[in-house]
């Protein structure tokens, strides 16, 4: 739902105030995820000593090596590389007059 809403939001925004005030209302509705995301976050919180210490350098090398993680990065890179595209280039083909 945040492409097919926040896209045509910033398309309105930069017609309307700008690409300067627009990118600013788009900062303040990305940082409105910080408290929302709190809000629905786990209800219970475990302790540092609940958890198992790992190096981050471990947990890369673990993930590293199983198969649903390249294959959840792949998914990311084709979803991120549609949404730049779309991001770049729609609002462009919404401003030409067509015949």
């Amino acid at each position: 739902m945040g492409q097919v809403l926040i896209l045509p939001i910033g398309q309105a925004l930069i017609t309307a105030y700008g690409w300067v005030l627009a990118l600013g209302g788009l900062a303040a509705i990305a940082f409105l995820m910080v408290p929302l995301a709190a809000a629905l976050g786990p209800s219970e919180r475990k302790s540092r000593k609940e958890l198992k210490e790992q190096l981050i350098s471990h947990a890369v090398a673990e993930a590293g090596l199983h198969r649903g993680y390249w294959l959840l990065m792949a998914g990311f890179f084709v979803c991120g590389f549609h949404v730049t595209f779309i991001a770049t280039h729609l609002p462009a083909l919404g401003q030409l007059r067509w015949p």
